[in-house]
């Protein structure tokens, strides 16, 4: 009679599980030996399975759910052996899952034990702690202090997308750190090239939120925008001209362009977009009569 799995074997069956069903299967027959990089490789596949799953996975599963959450907080808790790299897998991977507001108990523990490991998180890790954390609605305050700290030591090896998502978090979670935001301003300010244009919205859309105006970095971003405007779709467009306006920066060849671009992609506004950006509009003294009609006719369209 064969013996159970050795560990480098159920490593390749969480991996090649592509289906939620697979990957559960994997876990009633293995779960109970899942070590902690079981652990961190099943919350990554499984944060990855969810976007062609069934909504209601997590009610099918409920059981295996749990009993996979149980294990991991006592993993969490108690292993000498998992590392940052694993944590921040984890992390990440329940908040893809979209179970990251209702676990609890886990993201505490995944709080309290990444919070006297931040200083080993690699760039990489530490942006994707602070986006896990932000996406599930988790604003940790020491954790975030943790992060912020450790980020500041790494910036410069941030890559754009790294930079763009940490500002985005920090926003998101009600933690206007000042002096991670200074940082952040001057880091980012020398890689725009490098940024997508969601990225551009996001961290004018960060900055904004967190209140904090870098008048060097929000030239930059705007000289960048008008470039790149092409690239923008909706919600993008929407964020910039709030973003600018909530912080008065109001460049006049900005917004005469993302008006244009407005009104090419005004279909694909969904109602908070439209508000926004009317009253983005309206704060920065830019009353373009031709985005007006034409934001005003897509509200009456929607209205019928």
């Amino acid at each position: 009679m064969a013996g159970p799995a050795g560990p480098a074997l159920v490593t390749s069956y969480i991996k090649q599980a592509w289906t939620v069903d697979a990957l559960f299967h994997t876990c009633s027959a293995h779960g109970s030996g899942f070590n902690h990089i079981h652990l961190s490789a099943c919350w990554n596949k499984l944060g990855h399975l969810v976007r062609d799953a069934d909504q209601q996975w997590f009610q099918e599963h409920a059981g295996a759910l749990e009993s996979l959450v149980q294990h991991t907080i006592r993993t969490i808790s108690t292993s000498t052996e998992i590392r940052a790299r694993e944590l921040a897998n984890i992390a990440h991977g329940v908040a893809k899952s979209g179970r990251g507001g209702s676990l609890n108990s886990l993201m505490e523990a995944l709080a309290t034990s990444i919070v006297s490991r931040a200083g080993d998180c690699n760039t990489q890790e530490l942006a994707n702690v602070a986006w896990a954390f932000a996406k599930a609605g988790r604003p940790e305050t020491k954790l975030f202090a943790a992060l912020a700290r450790a980020a500041e030591r790494h910036l410069g090896a941030f890559n754009a997308q790294e930079l763009a998502n940490t500002a985005w978090a920090f926003a998101t979670t009600g933690h206007p750190d000042a002096q991670l935001f200074a940082a952040l301003a001057r880091v980012a300010g020398k890689r725009l090239g490098d940024f997508s244009p969601q990225g551009l919205a996001n961290t004018a859309w960060a900055f904004a939120t967190a209140g904090h105006l870098d008048a060097t970095l929000f030239g930059a971003v705007a000289k960048m925008a008008r470039q790149r405007l092409d690239g923008f779709n909706a919600q993008d467009l929407a964020h910039t001209a709030w973003a600018f306006a909530k912080l008065g920066q109001f460049d006049a060849e900005l917004f005469t362009a993302v008006a244009r671009s407005t009104e090419r992609h005004i279909e694909s506004f969904n109602a908070q977009g439209l508000a926004n950006t009317a009253w983005a509009f309206a704060k920065a003294g830019q009353l373009d009569a031709q985005l007006f009609t034409a934001l005003a006719q897509s509200i009456e369209r929607r209205s019928m």
